[in-house]
């Protein structure tokens, strides 16, 4: 098995991470293995026999008093050495550069036919009430008032003001 890992400190709020994270796996269509407030793990895709290799990549969240400690870990489960490695830290890069320009512009798409930062309007408290909701929708998933379908399509509304 080949890992590579890297540890940011963004400053946001983990809940502004998790959301940024969920953005940028859906606009890949990345499978989510788990979500919470303090880990994230997902992949590539579903192991392709052709390619050999599916990255799978594991983000670890801690709030800190400047913001939220990232730490980033991309493993892939093949022994092909150097070149592993490569791939490894190119999708670990692609991951880290495409959260922190998110965080760093505060761009989340808001409409998944939409490309981050195109037709972004509103107060500047809109992106934090849509933290605060999403936030209490995946509570509720959480308790068990809400299935993982009613999530979706909740957050999916959401997403959508």
């Amino acid at each position: 098995m080949t890992v590579v890992s890297t540890t940011l400190t963004l400053p946001v709020s983990p809940d502004q991470v998790v959301i940024a994270t969920q953005d940028i796996i859906d606009q890949r269509g990345w499978r989510v293995h788990a979500i919470s407030a303090s880990e994230i793990v997902f992949q590539e895709g579903d192991y392709d026999i052709i390619k050999g290799v599916s990255p799978k990549i594991v983000v670890t969240l801690k709030q800190i008093d400047s913001g939220t400690e990232v730490q980033v870990i991309c493993s892939i489960f093949a022994s092909m050495g150097p070149l592993m490695k490569k791939k490894a830290t190119g999708f670990m890069g692609q991951f880290v550069n495409s959260l922190s320009l998110r965080v760093q512009t505060n761009s989340v798409a808001i409409n998944p036919t939409v490309q981050v930062g195109e037709g972004q309007t509103g107060s500047p408290s809109a992106p934090n009430d849509r933290y605060e909701q999403l936030r209490q929708a995946k509570d509720l998933l959480e308790q068990g008032v809400l299935t993982p379908q009613e999530f979706d399509a909740e957050k999916a509304r959401i997403l959508a003001q």
